[in-house]
């Protein structure tokens, strides 16, 4: 079998063997990496009703964080479902369906529209690329006879030299001074305009841009969140902009203008003068812009990528432009291989960082040249998804996910070296429940104590374990709050209030606090709960629709146990300490079936069927003591099944499945202090927003 995938740049439709789903490959037309859809999914392995998913087989190399397991591979004909009537956000998270595995924090889809796949489209059997460790073309203009972009000619590129393989691993730390926060943040400073339009540097930052509106920005100003004053304005009218971009030190603001007659557009502000410091054409009118920043002093970064006129194949460029002149500093042309969702730079701008498909590479932006190509993968299905340069430059954490779980690998950044693996038996979207987050998926905490995951969930950088999670209120996990979340010394900065009463405040977190407690966990010290103990596991199924109440509690205490396992628990029945489950099932309306990859693109087949709810109350206890407790209720809107008649039956046995790989990656408390006040991990409610 077969299945059918589409470029997301030039709409170019393959015909891939069901063996490369989840896999990747680069378009012949246009270079951009493809992922194959459908490896996340159930692969029609029949399993008894009401059983959770296996134990992942992959064990970690090194250190191992808590999370269970998440079932379902294989590729070919798949059946989605969704509830009538839900509000589209559907087309940001099943577009490679990769994310829609079997979690449960899947956001809502369109108007209820499944999906299967479509035998229409024509054939064309593709191989994964192989990666190329070839250096690019460097271009370096002389001094006397610069190329400025601002005038749209003289745009000639030289021609690629014979590319040389990369030889070894060149890349040093590229630090910044560090940003000095207060030890209590206790700014309150109101934001205005809309609040999702709020720009952050792509690096560590004390500066903030906000006052825009949809694509008006001439009410821009910038803020030092250090201080909470106000250091910069635009004083005029930026053109109508796709997205914005703001340097590190807040003195200047990019625009990638809104011009479908010259896509390369960038104008370029000064917040210290209010005026146009220059507009810029980063490469030729019709190329496609994916990246634009800021590199070194008084420079963008931007990549490109199209046909240039006349010719018939595309090209990828990377280009380094003088901000003031629009003189061209660099350009790093073909061979070069950058994937624009996945790439970060450096604290001090000089590296990027970016895959082509397991291959981490890094480009060198000074010298113009590649000088990291390595598999860092782990093998198997194992693909990198972020990147963050510690906030020293000396190390490169990658957040990566597979079948079964997700790892973050911190590598030495002068030689490309392993220093520790963290992983979860938990697919990604599993571990970081919010997938509307407007920050970055992968962030290093000050001082390089741990990482922020998805804006979510902060994991010590010593243990890899769960120190801390954010609950939205009346929302439980499926946090829904995208608001940036900034590291401070004491929690995070963010945006809290309503738009025109909105405020930065600071978000409590004490790190310190957190990791003595982590200190704790390992030291042989009492406690009411921590890793090591023996606890036991009781579920009460009070109601089920399908099945009987015996073997839902038997596949849920299936999936609880090597989850406390992984924690460091020992399993036994009759123990003093016992985690308590309560669990019922219930309606959860209508869903109705569409079939194809994308459910954007199918039709409804006229079939529906009664979805299932799930509410689940979890409590530790200690004989007749309340150690900790959660609940929540997990009701997914969308539902993938293959190689099954639709039923009700059937659909609630896949919300069964789901729910397993919710649990394996939802936290439960590890770890209770003697006095009963110190938990692990740490959880906090934010609004939603």
């Amino acid at each position: 079998m077969s299945i059918r995938v589409e470029c997301d740049v030039c709409f170019k439709q393959y015909r891939v063997p069901d063996d490369r789903a989840g896999r990747s490959f680069a378009c012949k037309d246009c270079g951009n990496r493809v992922t194959v859809p459908g490896g996340d999914f159930d692969d029609g392995f029949e399993a008894p009703r009401a059983t959770l998913p296996p134990p992942t087989a992959r064990r970690p190399k090194k250190k191992s964080s808590s999370a269970g397991s998440d079932s379902g591979s294989g590729a070919g004909m798949t059946i989605v479902m969704s509830i009538v009537g839900l509000v589209a956000v559907i087309g940001a998270v099943i577009v490679g369906v990769r994310m829609m595995g079997a979690g449960g924090g899947a956001p809502a889809g369109g108007d209820g529209a499944p999906v299967a796949a479509d035998p229409a489209a024509p054939e064309e059997n593709v191989a994964a690329a192989q990666p190329v460790a070839a250096q690019p073309a460097v271009t370096q203009p002389a001094a006397a006879q610069p190329t400025n972009l601002s005038a749209p000619s003289n745009l000639a590129v030289a021609p690629s030299e014979t590319p040389e393989p990369v030889i070894e691993w060149t890349v040093q730390p590229d630090p910044v001074v560090a940003i000095e926060w207060p030890e209590r943040y206790t700014k309150k400073v109101k934001v205005d305009g809309d609040v999702s339009k709020m720009i952050f540097p792509s690096t560590p930052s004390q500066f903030a841009a906000h006052g825009i509106k949809a694509y008006d920005a001439s009410q821009l100003e910038v803020v030092d969140l250090v201080t909470g004053q106000r250091v910069g304005r635009i004083q005029g009218q930026p053109a109508k902009f796709t997205k914005a971009y703001l340097s590190p030190d807040g003195k200047l603001v990019a625009f990638h203008v809104l011009d479908n007659d010259v896509r390369t557009r960038v104008q370029v502000w000064s917040t210290e003068t209010g005026q146009l410091v220059n507009e810029l054409r980063c490469d030729e009118a019709k190329f496609n812009l994916s990246i634009v920043d800021f590199g070194g002093p008084g420079q963008l970064i931007s990549y490109s990528f199209g046909k240039p006129e006349g010719e018939t194949k595309f090209v990828h460029r990377i280009r380094i432009i003088d901000i003031e002149s629009g003189n061209l500093v660099r350009e790093l042309s073909d061979p070069i291989k950058v994937d624009a969702s996945h790439w970060a730079l450096s604290p001090g701008r000089r590296y990027l960082a970016t895959r082509d498909s397991k291959v981490l590479l890094i480009y060198d932006l000074q010298e113009g040249r590649l000088v990291a190509s390595r598999d860092i993968t782990p093998g198997g299905t194992w693909s990198i998804e972020h990147f963050a340069f510690s906030n020293i430059g000396d190390r490169l954490a990658v957040l990566m996910n597979e079948l079964e779980g997700c790892m973050v690998m911190v590598l030495d950044v002068t030689n490309g070296e392993t220093l520790d693996e963290f992983t979860f038996a938990a697919r990604l979207e599993n571990v970081i429940p919010g997938t509307t987050y407007e920050g970055p998926q992968l962030e290093w905490l000050p001082g390089d104590v741990g990482w922020l995951l998805g804006g979510t969930l902060v994991v010590d950088a010593g243990s890899g374990r769960q120190l801390w999670m954010l609950k939205t209120t009346k929302n439980d996990y499926n946090l829904d709050n995208p608001r940036r979340r900034v590291p401070v010394a004491d929690g995070f900065i963010t945006v809290k209030g309503r738009e025109g009463r909105a405020q930065f405040e600071r978000l409590r977190f004490d790190f310190n606090e957190a990791i003595a407690t982590i200190a704790g966990v390992a030291a042989d010290e009492e406690a009411l709960l921590k890793p090591g103990m023996a606890v036991s596991i009781e579920v009460d199924a009070q109601q089920v629709r399908f099945g009987t109440p015996e073997q839902t509690a038997e596949g849920l205490k299936e999936t609880l146990a090597r989850k406390l396992e992984q924690d460091g628990f020992v399993v036994e029945d009759g123990q003093p300490i016992v985690l308590k489950v309560a669990y019922k099932e219930g309606s959860a309306g209508t869903f109705t079936q569409r079939q194809g990859l994308n459910p954007l693109r199918s039709e409804p087949t006229g079939k529906s069927v009664e979805g299932t709810m799930a509410a689940v109350a979890l409590e530790w206890r200690a004989q007749k003591r309340k150690l900790w407790e959660d609940s929540f209720e997990y009701k997914p809107r969308i539902l993938f099944i293959r190689g099954k008649e639709l039923t009700d039956e059937v659909a609630r046995d896949q919300m069964f499945k789901s729910l397993g790989a919710q649990l394996a990656g939802r936290p439960i408390a590890y770890y209770v202090g003697s006095n009963g006040r110190q938990q692990l991990p740490m959880t906090e409610e934010i609004p939603r927003y």
